[in-house]
């Protein structure tokens, strides 16, 4: 889902919600009955609640933002990790470990290497070995000799019910 979609949603939302809206406690969340209509609270996993009216005129909780799709648009996900980052010189290898553990009962990770500008020169062949939920290990052919090179890793979590592969994914 696109960014501009989500913020299409998001307004179409928006207009539908009271004209007054007052934050109120998480703990409003946990009674069936809203305490008035346009009271906005969000929950633990960061979900945002308004009370509006339903089509029976009864007030209802109405999820305003979907934490998925809001993560999914940042790029953030509980099976998938992606970053970039700087190898220093003299770098061989490494652990290289995730900000979060993925989810999933497979994991896979790719690499790939940014040269800094000015090295035309040299070439190196990256490894990826011990793939986990947390991270994995990476090695460098050679010992990085110039500063500014760059890998971007993408990571991610299979389900065995999904197929249990990342080559599988999608394909009939």
């Amino acid at each position: 889902m696109s960014l501009q979609n989500v913020q299409a949603q998001l307004g179409n939302l928006l207009a539908a919600m009271p004209l007054k809206v007052q934050k109120v406690p998480s703990s409003f969340l946990d009674s069936a009955t809203p305490p008035f209509e346009g009271a906005l609270a969000s929950d633990s996993d960061g979900q945002f609640y308004v009370s509006q009216k339903d089509s029976n005129g009864d007030l209802i909780w109405q999820q305003i933002i979907d934490k998925v799709v809001r993560d999914a648009v940042t790029g953030q996900s509980n099976s998938e990790f992606l970053a970039c980052m700087e190898l220093p010189l003299g770098f061989e290898d490494s652990t290289v470990f995730f900000n979060t553990t993925l989810e999933g009962d497979k994991f896979s990770a790719f690499v790939q290497y940014e040269p800094p500008a000015s090295d035309t020169s040299k070439m190196y062949i990256f490894s990826v070995s011990s793939v986990t939920s947390s991270g994995f290990n990476l090695h460098v052919s050679d010992s990085v000799s110039e500063a500014g090179g760059k890998i971007h890793v993408f990571a991610k979590g299979y389900s065995e019910q999904q197929g249990g592969s990342p080559y599988t994914q999608g394909q009939a």
